[in-house]
């Protein structure tokens, strides 16, 4: 009789131990959500104010200074790819029609031949 509430207790203990396990994974998902949450809130915040307060208080130098930004990116862009199309057209050599082929070895077998009769 006393084995038999011994087990018990020792199932209530693994239940209650499952179930507080449970719930403070739950509570700390939720407590990561949130933190995230108000991180980008105080992020977007003090992205966002500066340049509302700039654009309020100085329209003119704002959008002077947005089109000069957005002049600049698109410039980044194009000398980018240029630079990328320069550094592909440098890497690549065409192809030597006049070469002999290599000398089959061990590393570099021969082609297999074609069992068509015709070649």
């Amino acid at each position: 009789m006393c084995f038999y509430f011994q087990l018990q207790i020792s199932l209530f203990i693994f239940m209650a131990n499952s179930v507080i396990k449970g719930f403070s994974s739950f509570f700390i998902s939720l407590g990561k959500f949130l933190l995230l949450a108000l991180l980008c809130g105080v992020l977007g915040f003090a992205i966002v104010w500066p340049l509302w307060f700039f654009a309020v208080k100085s329209p003119n130098l704002y959008s002077f200074v947005v089109i000069l930004l957005l002049v600049f990116l698109v410039l980044f862009f194009l000398i980018r790819g240029f630079l990328k199309a320069l550094k592909h057209y440098r890497l690549y050599r065409p192809p030597n029609i006049n070469a002999r082929p290599p000398k089959a070895n061990r590393l570099n077998p021969p082609p297999a031949r074609s069992r068509l009769p015709f070649p």
